[in-house]
C-alpha cells in the first residue's frame, strides 16, 4: 500500500482531531486497490492515466471487471454528450443587477496564465459560489465544464480530484440557491460525479462554509446518495476561519478572508477568446427564473426542499440527537381546498426539526416513505385550537399558520399538545436564525418565506463582479 501511495503522490494533512484530511485515500475502497489491479487496468485502457482509472478501481472496491465496465459506459457517454464550452456556464456566473455575486456556479480560480489556484496537497481549487441550479441538462453542463477545466490542472500520478470551496450563504442581493439535494441535484451531480467522475467523488474535499449551526444535521441525511469517500470529506463549517489550514492565502479569495482577486468577467472573456465561442454579453441565470435563455425546459423552484427525505433517515437522526426536534403520529385535517380535496382528518407521520414542519403521508416509519410536505417555519406561529371538530382518538387540536400555507393537526393528550407547541416554537426561531444567516438579515426582521430564493430574471445588464 506504501507503493501505491507514492505513486500517486498521496501526502496526509492531519485535521484537528488527528484525522486524515487528504482525501478518501484512507478508506476501505483504497484498501483493496492493489498495483496489480491498477496494471490489469491500464492493459485494457492504455490511453488513459492511472490517476483516471484508479478511481474507477477504487469507486468499485478494487474489482477490475467493475471498474471496466464503468469506465467503458464513461467513454459512450463522452461521445453522446456535447462538450460544454464557457457559453453554457457564463450565464450562471454573472450577477443579477444589485447583488454582488451570481445566484449559484462553479469556477476553477484559474489565473489565466496557464495555473490555477491550488491547496496544499497541490489540488485544483474550485469556487462553488451558491449552489448549481438550472435544468438537469444546465446542471450537467455546468459540472461537466468545471470538472474537465480543473482536470487540466492535475498534477501527474496524484488522484484526478480538487478541493472545492462552497459558499452556503448568498452574496448580498443574490438568491438563495443553496438547498437539500432533490432528484434533479442527485442526477446532475451526485449519479453523474460518482459514474463518470468517479476520482472526484473520491478524492475531493468539500468545505462547507457559512453553513448555520442549526442546520449541520441535515447533510447527514445525504449519506445514501453519496460515495462514503464524499460524505466523510465534507467539512461543515460556520464561516471560512479554517481555510488557511488547507489553502494558502494566495489560493484563498478576498471574499473568504484571502488574497487572491478574481474577476469573473475577465474570466468569461478569456475562456471565450480561447475556446473561439461567442458568449451572450447580457445573459444571466438566476435562481428561479422562468426559462432558459435558450429557451429550454423550464426551471421551478422545489416546493417541497426535503421530498426526498425518508422518515426512517429522519427518525435515525432524532434517535442520535433527540434534541434536534420531535416525530410523532398525529391526525391531520384535509384543507378542502380543490375539486377532490376532503377536509377530513387523516394519519400522518409529523416532525419538526431544523425550522421546518414535514408531514409523511405513511403513518409508519419506513425507508421508502418521502416527505410529502414541507413548511418553513419563518414568519409562522402555531396556536391551540378548539373551533374545531376534532376526531375522537385526538382531541387536541392546533394550527401552524406561516406565510405558504396552514396545517392543523390533532394530537391525543395536553401533554403532547404542550411538547408540540413547544418544540415549534423553539423551531420558528431556528428558522429564523438561519434564514438571517443566509441572506444575512437580522433575525426575525429578514424576509418572508421565498423572498430569497427568486432572481431578478434570466436576461440582465452586463456586471463585473471580482471574487
Amino acid at each position: 500500500m506504501d507503493t501505491i501511495r507514492a505513486a500517486f503522490g498521496w501526502s496526509s494533512v492531519k485535521d484537528d482531531d488527528g484525522s486524515d484530511t487528504s482525501g478518501g485515500e484512507s478508506s476501505d475502497a483504497c484498501a483493496i486497490v492493489t498495483s496489480t489491479g491498477l496494471e490489469e487496468l491500464r492493459k485494457q485502457f492504455p490511453n488513459e492515466g492511472q490517476e483516471v482509472l484508479e478511481g474507477y478501481l477504487r469507486m468499485r472496491k478494487g474489482d477490475v471487471g467493475a471498474a471496466s465496465t464503468q469506465y467503458k459506459s464513461t467513454i459512450a457517454w463522452k461521445k453522446q454528450f456535447r462538450k460544454p464550452t464557457i457559453a453554457d456556464a457564463a450565464p450562471f456566473m454573472r450577477s443579477a443587477p444589485g447583488a454582488e455575486g451570481p445566484d449559484g456556479c462553479l469556477i476553477v480560480l484559474e489565473d489565466m496564465k496557464g495555473d490555477c489556484a491550488r491547496d496544499k496537497l497541490g489540488r485544483p481549487v474550485i469556487a462553488s459560489i451558491g449552489m448549481l441550479h438550472g435544468t438537469v441538462e444546465d446542471m450537467e453542463k455546468q459540472l461537466v465544464y468545471a470538472n474537465d477545466r480543473a482536470a487540466l490542472y492535475n498534477k501527474p500520478g496524484m488522484l484526478q480530484c480538487q478541493s472545492v470551496v462552497i459558499e452556503v450563504a448568498p452574496r448580498k442581493g443574490a438568491g438563495t440557491s443553496f438547498r437539500f439535494p432533490d432528484k434533479n441535484v442527485r442526477k446532475a451531480n451526485m449519479d453523474l460525479q460518482r459514474q463518470h467522475y468517479p476520482s472526484g467523488a473520491i478524492g475531493t474535499t468539500s468545505h462547507f462554509c457559512g453553513l448555520p449551526r442549526g442546520v449541520t444535521w441535515a447533510f447527514k441525511l445525504c449519506k445514501p446518495f453519496m460515495a462514503k469517500e464524499t460524505y466523510d470529506n465534507m467539512k461543515l463549517k460556520p464561516n471560512f476561519n479554517h481555510l488557511p489550514k488547507y489553502l494558502p492565502p494566495g489560493s484563498i479569495l478576498k471574499a473568504w478572508g484571502g488574497e487572491l482577486e478574481f474577476d469573473i468577467e475577465a474570466y468569461i472573456q478569456w475562456r471565450a477568446k480561447e475556446e473561439g465561442v461567442v458568449v451572450d454579453p447580457v445573459a444571466v441565470r438566476t435562481f428561479g427564473d422562468a426559462a432558459s435563455v435558450t429557451g429550454s425546459a423550464k426551471e421551478t423552484k422545489e416546493a417541497n426542499p426535503m421530498e426526498s427525505v425518508t422518515s426512517a433517515a429522519l427518525k435515525e437522526q432524532l434517535d442520535d440527537e433527540p434534541t434536534l426536534g420531535k416525530m410523532g403520529v398525529v391526525q391531520k385535517k384535509g384543507s378542502g381546498v380543490g375539486l377532490f380535496a376532503s377536509s377530513k382528518w387523516k394519519k400522518k407521520l409529523l416532525c419538526v426539526i431544523g425550522g421546518g414542519c414535514m408531514y409523511f403521508d405513511d403513518a409508519q416509519l419506513s425507508a421508502k416513505s418521502t416527505c410529502s410536505r414541507f413548511l418553513d417555519l419563518v414568519g409562522a406561529y402555531a396556536e391551540s385550537v378548539s373551533d374545531e371538530k376534532n376526531p375522537s382518538d385526538a382531541p387536541f387540536a392546533f394550527r401552524v399558520v406561516a406565510p405558504a400555507r396552514t396545517f392543523i393537526f390533532a394530537c391525543e393528550s395536553q401533554e403532547e399538545l404542550d411538547a408540540w407547541l413547544s418544540v415549534i416554537a423553539r423551531e420558528i426561531q431556528v428558522g429564523t436564525d438561519n434564514h438571517a444567516a443566509r441572506t444575512g438579515g437580522g433575525g426575525s426582521g429578514g424576509a418572508k418565506t421565498g423572498e430569497a430564493a427568486d432572481g431578478a430574471g434570466a436576461v440582465a445588464p452586463k456586471k463585473v463582479v471580482a471574487l
